[in-house]
């Protein structure tokens, strides 16, 4: 598929939509026919072959024919290219190792406070020696070195230095 032949980017799509919800032509053609349409499966397989282009007052029907509910909220995948399609794979991938950073920073700021909490309590006041208590005190300062260690590799997310070029 050449994403210079929008004709056959959208018909790619479409075909994609069409296996991923497990309709077959001949199912999405009958539903086609139900709207009103005088399609064939010649008619669906040229238009995802790209060589007879999908007309406008066809898109709402045909996404309800495949099994799309919203069919506003498919827009913007039956015109994706496929350059677009893994840039938009990326920014996910993005998000979800922001997600999973963000859960991380939270376990750690939750055990780092609980361990602070535990070594400011009564009870390590009578059961820990002044040694032990600053021995753990200096691993948590050590742990915090760390992270700001491995955190400023990361200098593209410092503050004003965030610009895409």
């Amino acid at each position: 598929m050449e994403e210079d032949n929008f004709d056959s980017v959208i018909g790619g799509n479409i075909r994609k939509m069409r296996i991923d919800n497990g309709k077959t032509l001949e199912n999405v053609v009958k539903a086609m026919q139900v709207c009103g349409y005088k399609w064939s499966t010649t008619t669906l397989s040229n238009i995802e072959r790209g060589t007879r282009p999908l007309r406008a007052s066809e898109i709402f029907d045909l996404l309800h024919c495949l099994g799309f509910e919203d069919p506003v909220s498919q827009l913007s995948v039956i015109y994706e290219t496929p350059t677009e399609s893994r840039l938009n794979a990326e920014v996910l991938w993005m998000r979800l190792a922001r997600n999973d950073f963000e859960i991380a920073m939270a376990r750690y700021k939750k055990t780092r406070d609980k361990l602070i909490e535990m070594l400011d309590s009564e009870e390590a006041a009578e059961r820990f020696t002044v040694a032990t208590q600053r021995h753990y005190r200096e691993l948590v300062q050590a742990e915090d070195e760390m992270m700001k260690k491995a955190l400023s590799q990361y200098s593209f997310l410092e503050s004003g230095s965030s610009e895409v070029k």
